[in-house]
C-alpha cells in the first residue's frame, strides 16, 4: 500500500475546510479512509492545526473532535533529535521544509500545498 505523508497545511486545509484545496484534500483522506493509502503526519502538525483551528475561532470541543478524527485516519510520526539533526544538513531551503522532508523520507511519499 502507498504511503502519503501530509504536511501540516494539508491537515488545516481538511480541518478548516479552506477553500480552494478542501476538496482536494478531502480525496486524499477519504483514500485513506477507504484504505487505498496509508496516511501520515508530522506531531507537529496537530499543534499548527490546533492553533489555526483557534484562531479560526472554533470551540474546543470542536478542536478536539477534529484532531480526533484526524489520527483515526493519519498516523502522527514523532520529531525527535535525530529528525533534526538529519535535516539540518540536508540540501533542502528554509528549516521547516527540512525537517518536513526528513520525517516524510522516513515514512511515505510526501503530499503538501503551498503557505
Amino acid at each position: 500500500m502507498k504511503r502519503v505523508f501530509v504536511c501540516a497545511n494539508i491537515v488545516i486545509d481538511l480541518l478548516c475546510e479552506r477553500y480552494p484545496w478542501f476538496p482536494k484534500v478531502l480525496r486524499i483522506f477519504s483514500m485513506g479512509d477507504l484504505g487505498q493509502i496509508e496516511l501520515f503526519c508530522s506531531s507537529l502538525s496537530l499543534g499548527t492545526a490546533s492553533y489555526i483551528m483557534e484562531t479560526r475561532k472554533l470551540s474546543t470541543q470542536d478542536i478536539f473532535d477534529g484532531i480526533a478524527l484526524l489520527c483515526k485516519m493519519c498516523t502522527p510520526t514523532t520529531v525527535n533529535k535525530s529528525v533534526v539533526k538529519n535535516a539540518l544538513v540536508s540540501g533542502y531551503d528554509g528549516a521547516e521544509v527540512r525537517i518536513k522532508n526528513n520525517i516524510a523520507s522516513r515514512v511515505a511519499h510526501v503530499a503538501h500545498q503551498p503557505a
